[in-house]
């Protein structure tokens, strides 16, 4: 039986974004415990890589909020994942 990984802020995931694009992202935020077949749902930031988004410091960030683990999503993406 394999270990439950209970996610934590500051953790480094997998952000599938709504066009199926993959993105390293940073939890902020985790909405409750994981369990055996469970993982909560999360908020997190990333790097944009739209160049419109552009400051005077780089790119700019995005934010997701109540964003749902791969397994609790029926969607092709807006799905967050461990990179493991």
């Amino acid at each position: 039986m394999s270990e439950v990984r209970q996610p934590m802020p500051g953790d480094h995931v997998i952000y599938v974004d709504e066009w199926r694009r993959r993105h390293n992202a940073l939890l902020t935020c985790v909405h409750g415990e994981a369990a055996a077949e469970y993982q909560p749902s999360v908020n997190l930031l990333y790097v944009t890589e739209d160049n419109a988004k552009v400051d005077p410091y780089g790119n700019q960030t995005e934010r997701r909020s109540s964003v749902p683990h791969r397994g609790d999503q029926r969607a092709d993406g807006n799905y967050w994942d461990l990179p493991d």
